[in-house]
């Protein structure tokens, strides 16, 4: 799959700052950030947005809930949706991947090699990055 624009859904703007100069200066990806479940929502619902990284710790519209909303909208339903978390416990990971998730990315990360874990999750090479 070729990426071309990234939707970076986090509540922590630190988070969101580093995962766009990373999705950009790194990946040479447009980078679209979103700071909860809701505005997510709405950017994903106008288009172009290869794939989405969404939060799973959020208030408000956290990130099972956005995926199953994500999951259930004709116009977003087969966008890849990666999980980043830092719960990455087996229990966890299931739970993400039964509700639709292609894959989770660990928090914290690594600026320089978000794009490439990014990458790695999105074709199938690892389930977790």
């Amino acid at each position: 799959m070729t990426i071309r624009t990234v939707l970076l859904v986090d509540d922590d703007p630190t988070i969101r700052a580093l995962g766009e100069l990373s999705f950009t200066a790194v990946g040479h990806w447009r980078t679209l950030t979103a700071r909860d479940g809701f505005e997510a929502l709405a950017i994903a619902n106008r288009g172009g947005v290869d794939v989405i990284v969404l939060d799973q710790s959020m208030p408000g519209l956290d990130g099972l809930a956005t995926l199953h909303e994500l999951r259930h909208a004709p116009a977003t339903a087969n966008i890849p949706v990666v999980m980043l978390t830092a719960s990455v416990h087996r229990a966890d990971i299931v739970k993400y991947l039964d509700a639709g998730a292609d894959g989770v990315l660990a928090k914290p990360f690594m600026p320089m090699e978000l794009p490439v874990h990014l990458e790695q999750v999105i074709n199938g090479e690892v389930c977790v990055a």
